[in-house]
């Protein structure tokens, strides 16, 4: 999978500098277009990234209400083992 896209003797042969980070970038990203593997990681990717950016935006909006809820849930339980 990669390791063609990563392979130092095959990039060397083709005349690439294994120092320059953009060339082994851009190698790496052209192998992924190319593998039905590399497609379904980078797919997997996204979604998790669209997931990630939708819960921080709930919590964004929603934070201070839940804040509010579990201190009151943490006030109950704190009044009941003391009283009871």
């Amino acid at each position: 999978m990669l390791e063609s896209a990563l392979n130092p003797e095959k990039m060397e042969m083709e005349g690439k500098s294994l120092l320059n980070p953009m060339a082994l970038i851009n190698r790496l990203i052209s192998s992924l277009y190319r593998e039905k593997d590399g497609q379904a990681l980078v797919e997997y990717a996204l979604i998790l990234a669209l997931v990630a950016v939708v819960v921080i935006v709930v919590l964004h909006f929603l934070g201070h209400s839940v804040s509010h809820t579990l201190n009151n849930v943490g006030t109950s339980i704190n009044n009941a083992t003391t009283t009871g």
